[in-house]
């Protein structure tokens, strides 16, 4: 019989800062199947206030602490943008899902990396991007 904590995706959250506390976090604590397992940020009192006001998690601050842990599936990388290249190879390396928002990295040559690492690692290319909306044909008349 599987156990209900079983059915959870567990997750963390790597960079406490505004877009984790604005996007990421409040939306994996609205989804009934995820579980935020750690909160990591090299700054150690904003992942320890994140696991006060959420009330769920483990404040860390090495991220590869977090993908070490084989309970954990996918992060969410919410860094200065320096960091996404770093961060995603490695935890796609570790096996992970990785959640990066735009930019994948500050430069083309870092995102080529990038996507090139997840091609070889993952070995199935898969990107989405998030595009403002556009207006339609019809209200630019």
């Amino acid at each position: 019989m599987i156990k209900r904590e079983e059915l959870f995706m567990k997750v963390a959250v790597i960079g406490c800062g505004t877009i984790a506390n604005a996007a990421h976090i409040p939306a994996y604590m609205k989804n009934p199947e995820a579980e935020i397992k750690y909160f990591c940020d090299i700054i150690p009192e904003r992942a320890e206030k994140a696991v006060k006001e959420y009330g769920c998690g483990t404040a860390v601050t090495d991220y590869h602490d977090v993908l070490k842990d084989p309970e954990v599936v996918a992060v969410s990388i919410c860094t200065p943008n320096n960091m996404h290249p770093v961060i995603a190879i490695d935890a796609m390396r570790a096996g992970k899902h990785v959640l990066c928002e735009k930019p994948a990295a500050r430069t083309w040559a870092r995102c080529s990396t990038s996507m090139s690492a997840f091609v070889r690692i993952v070995r199935s290319p898969a990107w989405a991007a998030r595009l403002p909306p556009r207006p339609s044909p019809a209200a630019a008349r």
